[in-house]
């Protein structure tokens, strides 16, 4: 892919004239992002900035991809007008439009995502792509307990989204070798993390009586708004019980102007111990099995998951 330029800044001169002072392309935002992400300490400003940044790049990425295959891939709802707009061919319309390419409106990041998989074998990617946007949106839609959990963010962006990009933009050999070394380091720390949370819901489940225990697995899964069942009765990591239900659903991501991006996820919950999977954690487990269930407990259920999710079936 070529180096797109995002945008260029210039300045007005009260004399009349413009002078450019900077651009801003892919590779130059892709560098930026990817060092902010080796430096980091924990500044808040430099999380945020490494988000905000890796959405830039990879919606750049999407719109040229399809914008090279045909610009009305673009469009929410494609028109001769807007085509020909978006496409720079206004001249060629049969009547002059009073709009610009300014008013012309584009699909949300969701739509883009799904359209550009259509031609590009990156499906692999679309669950890491769709969380590092919700992360965008609680950043920018602000809301209570609003927590990032530091290695979870680590994992995402050295497991899909560096090496997605990394694809279309180019990076140097020697940086790329840092991110895999911070990759294993976040694994690390990430799994440690999970195990304290196993922990911590097996003692929970461990004061429960049998009564208690047998009344809550006997209980049916609790469906949540735009929820289906995939799968029931997997084996839980933390109380042993088989009590794991597994979820796929969507979320909307609602704009001023009305409804904006709409996503998919999937996560698990036991209905004895109360832990909560989201969808790293069930990777994790599906990925390293071993790790989460001894030798006698074969039968746990969750090597059985699909590799994807169909949201596309779902009610809502």
């Amino acid at each position: 892919m070529k180096n797109v330029s995002l945008f260029s800044i210039h300045q007005k001169h009260s004399g009349g004239g413009v002078s450019y002072i900077d651009a801003l392309d892919l590779e130059k935002t892709f560098g930026r992002l990817v060092q902010n992400f080796i430096e980091d300490d924990g500044d808040s400003f430099v999380l945020l900035e490494t988000i905000a940044l890796s959405c830039i790049v990879i919606e750049a990425i999407i719109r040229e991809g399809l914008y090279d295959i045909n610009p009305a891939l673009l469009l929410d709802r494609p028109d001769p007008t807007d085509i020909a707009l978006i496409s720079g061919k206004e001249a060629k319309l049969l009547q002059p439009s009073i709009k610009n390419v300014s008013d012309v409106k584009t699909s949300n990041i969701g739509d883009l995502l799904k359209r550009f998989l259509m031609f590009n074998d990156k499906a692999s990617y679309k669950e890491g792509i769709d969380s590092l946007f919700k992360y965008r949106n609680r950043i920018l839609h602000v809301a209570q307990n609003n927590i990032i959990d530091r290695y979870e963010l680590a994992l995402l962006l050295t497991k899909f989204i560096f090496p997605f990009i990394r694809e279309y933009v180019h990076l140097p050999e020697k940086e790329w070798e840092q991110i895999e070394k911070i990759k294993k380091v976040a694994h690390h720390d990430y799994r440690a993390n999970l195990m304290r949370l196993i922990i911590k819901h097996r003692k929970y489940a461990n004061k429960l009586s049998t009564d208690e225990k047998l009344a809550l697995s006997n209980e049916q899964p609790t469906l949540l708004d735009y929820e289906s069942l995939i799968k029931d009765h997997l084996l839980c990591p933390a109380c042993k019980n088989k009590t794991v239900s597994v979820f796929s659903g969507v979320e909307y991501d609602y704009s001023p102007d009305g409804l904006g991006d709409i996503y998919g996820y999937h996560s698990a919950r036991c209905r004895v111990c109360e832990f909560y999977y989201d969808q790293d954690t069930i990777n994790e487990i599906v990925d390293n099995s071993e790790v989460y269930f001894d030798s006698d407990e074969s039968g746990h259920g969750w090597d059985d998951l699909p590799d994807e999710f169909d949201t596309s079936t779902l009610d809502y």
